[in-house]
């Protein structure tokens, strides 16, 4: 293909499988990296250059299929259907490989100018998984490519052959179309052939689900650990929020002398230093230390992968109220602060569900809004009253 436009090379893969650092690795750019389904809402371009050409790459949101269930979803499939790319490249997790592959088939369908790029090879070493590459190429019948997209290692060879691909002159005819459950199979067929484990990589895995998930001990354990974390995030945060209302108080009194000294008119006075001073202390001394150490904690249990087991494990509670499991997160995060938990609703694919949450989520009592008694509040003249926030 040379017909003088600029080439364009679609990123396409599941959520979480690392697109956005490879796009990033490639093109030199800083799109936001996130580790939450629909995180990239929006195409992402950027250029690179291979082969004495340059090309266009677009990273589209992260998908399971070609059949859409979200709004995000929809943007991937409209955009390869309409023949908007002249290669693809499928970005793979090598630790569960079959899942990405079952999106490779579905792929091949719309078009035969495609590559596989198994992504996270690094960490899938870690976890006693290595992928015969070779053989998954054979397998699929399409170039294979393994990388380390953070440490930009394969990315090279990666784009080598993406170039190669979008500029073929012919292209293999795409597949015929099948079922999902027919992708799936033979993303199973394929990964079996390709992929060898030391050990028994996923057993720590299923432990972790029989007990987080099981029927006895899921509920206990989230309760336990959901007012283990909030214990720590009021204790906690004490002593700082005294330090910042002395601080703040401090300064205060300096204004005050200061003004004073300058002979300023209390008209004056009253609104910069009772009014935007005194709010600020108090919204700082109040909000912050709390969601200093919530956000993090809540961050640390995503990172363990804890908190998918607690929305599979609520699903069914929230199903009969005509919700999502996952808003159980988004209520979690509104703990903290119901603006953070509102923008986390995006993670919730159904529309309906997604405004269900937005709505509710106001309801929790977030720290700025209801500060637990015991928690270090701000030095206040008489009359003057605390302002709620979140």
């Amino acid at each position: 293909m040379d017909n003088g436009r600029t080439p364009v090379v679609a990123l396409v893969g599941n959520p979480n499988v690392g697109k956005s650092t490879l796009f990033n690795a490639v093109t030199g750019l800083r799109q936001h990296t996130g580790n939450w389904p629909g995180k990239t809402v929006s195409a992402a371009w950027g250029r690179f250059r291979r082969a004495g050409r340059e090309f266009a790459l677009v990273d589209l949101p992260g998908t399971y299929a070609l059949d859409p269930r979200s709004p995000e979803e929809a943007v991937t499939r409209d955009f390869l259907a309409l023949g908007g790319a002249d290669a693809v490249v499928v970005v793979c997790d090598a630790a569960c490989l079959e899942r990405g592959l079952a999106l490779v088939y579905q792929v091949r369908e719309l078009t035969g100018r495609v590559v596989v790029c198994v992504n996270l090879l690094d960490e899938a070493r870690r976890r006693g998984v290595t992928v015969d590459l070779e053989e998954l190429s054979r397998a699929l019948g399409l170039p294979a490519v393994g990388t380390s997209a953070g440490r930009r290692q394969g990315v090279e060879e990666l784009l080598d052959l993406t170039a190669e691909a979008a500029l073929r002159e012919e292209a293999p005819p795409p597949l015929p179309p099948a079922e999902p459950a027919e992708h799936l199979a033979a993303g199973e067929r394929a990964a079996a052939r390709a992929v060898r484990r030391r050990g028994d990589g996923r057993a720590l895995d299923r432990r972790l689900d029989r007990l987080l998930t099981g029927k006895y001990t899921a509920l206990p354990l989230l309760a336990l650990l959901l007012l283990g974390v909030l214990w720590l995030t009021i204790v906690g945060a004490n002593l700082p929020s005294q330090l910042l209302t002395g601080l703040f108080a401090r300064g205060e009194e300096g204004l005050n002398a200061l003004w004073a000294a300058l002979g300023a008119p209390e008209w004056l006075r009253g609104p910069l230093v009772d009014g935007a001073y005194r709010v600020l202390g108090w919204v700082v001394s109040v909000m912050l230390p709390p969601m200093a150490i919530f956000f993090p904690l809540f961050t640390l249990l995503e990172d363990l992968g804890y908190l998918p087991r607690v929305a599979f494990v609520m699903d069914r509670a929230f199903q009969r109220c005509r919700a999502c499991g996952k808003q159980a997160l988004t209520m979690c995060m509104g703990l903290g602060c119901n603006a953070v938990g509102v923008t986390g609703c995006r993670i919730i694919d159904s529309p309906r569900e997604r405004l269900l949450a937005i709505l509710t989520n106001s309801l929790m009592p977030c720290n700025g809004r209801f500060p637990p008694p015991g928690k270090g509040k701000p030095r206040r003249r008489e009359g003057a009253a605390i302002p709620s926030g979140g």
